[in-house]
This record gives structure tokens, C-alpha cells and sequence, in this order.
């Protein structure tokens, strides 16, 4: 008798320290809006979003309440919208974003978790390119460059560690120089 009490208190103590639920989520219409596990009232595993026209709007992985791994976002059409990779919480790795016909927007490269490192470039949604800029260890470093709708260059500027440099340079849409600053 003694034994199966001490069994049922001991087996009532790990239920509640792994205390676990399947969490679903509506919206007010009745559609499905979020789904995944809860472990100790923290998100824990794969979670599944829909935006309310039945679509998913988005995938994720949760460690201890915490994006953590593959991170993909869709939207209402179906088309991605986001793909990345968390650690931590964090962005790590390529970053890519969409545009809804499908147009890359940008894209972003993360050397540690958090820390922009490399080029990103971002596009117009006519597939030209609106801007780049250059990262070294989360510090803007190398040259910035932006872009009009039309392609023609906007203005070009220089960092290095963080701080403004050398040479600034702004043109109008058609490719005149208007503005010159010296860093």
C-alpha cells in the first residue's frame, strides 16, 4: 500500500514539473489561426500559424519559449514571404524576403546569431536593385550604395567600423551629382 502511494505522488510531481498542452488558437470567424505544444508555459517544438483564408502564414521552431532553428512565413497567396534560420532567437545565416509576386525583396547574411556580416542587398519590387550595404561584425563597414525605381544610382557612402567616411555623394534621377560630403 505504501509503495503505490509513494508511486502516485512521485508519478503527480513529473506530470506537473513536464506539465505539457497542445495549444490551439482561433481566429473570430472559427479558423484556425496557431497550433503547437506548451511545456511548462513555455512554446516548445514545431509550430504551425494559418491566416485566416485556410493558408499558412507561418512555420517555426521553439526551444524554451525561444525561436530556435528553420523559420519560414508565408503570405495570404502562398507564396514565402520569409526564410530564415534562428539561434537563439536570434537571425543567423541567410535571411531572405519576398515580395508577394514572388520578387526576392532582400536579402541578409548573419555570421553569429544576431550579428550582420557581408553584404545585404535590397531589390524594388521590379526586381532592380533599390540598395546595398556592407556589414562587418554588426558594424556598418565598406561602401552603401542606393538606387532610384529606374536603376540609376541615388547616392553612395562609406563606413568604416561603424563611422562615416571619406567621400558622400547624392544624385537626382537622372544621374546628375546635387550633393558632395566629406567625412
Amino acid at each position: 500500500m505504501r509503495m503505490g502511494v509513494v508511486v502516485f505522488i512521485v508519478f503527480t510531481i513529473l506530470s506537473r514539473c513536464n506539465d505539457s498542452e497542445l495549444r490551439i488558437e482561433y481566429y473570430s470567424s472559427g479558423e484556425k489561426f496557431k497550433e503547437g505544444r506548451v511545456i511548462n508555459g513555455l512554446k516548445e517544438g514545431k509550430w504551425h500559424s494559418w491566416h485566416e483564408n485556410g493558408n499558412k502564414l507561418s512555420e517555426s521552431f521553439y526551444k524554451r519559449d525561444t525561436l530556435e532553428g528553420k523559420y519560414l512565413q508565408w503570405f495570404p497567396n502562398g507564396r514565402v514571404q520569409v526564410q530564415a534560420e534562428y539561434n537563439r532567437g536570434k537571425f543567423i545565416g541567410k535571411v531572405e524576403r519576398f515580395f508577394e509576386n514572388g520578387k526576392i525583396n532582400s536579402v541578409e547574411t548573419y555570421s553569429l546569431p544576431g550579428i550582420p556580416d557581408g553584404e545585404c542587398v535590397i531589390w524594388h519590387e521590379s526586381g532592380k536593385v533599390s540598395q546595398k550595404d556592407m556589414y562587418k561584425n554588426g558594424e556598418k563597414d565598406g561602401v552603401w550604395e542606393t538606387y532610384y525605381e529606374n536603376g540609376v544610382l541615388s547616392s553612395i557612402s562609406i563606413y568604416r567600423k561603424g563611422v562615416k567616411t571619406g567621400i558622400w555623394k547624392k544624385y537626382t534621377e537622372d544621374g546628375k551629382l546635387v550633393d558632395v560630403d566629406k567625412y
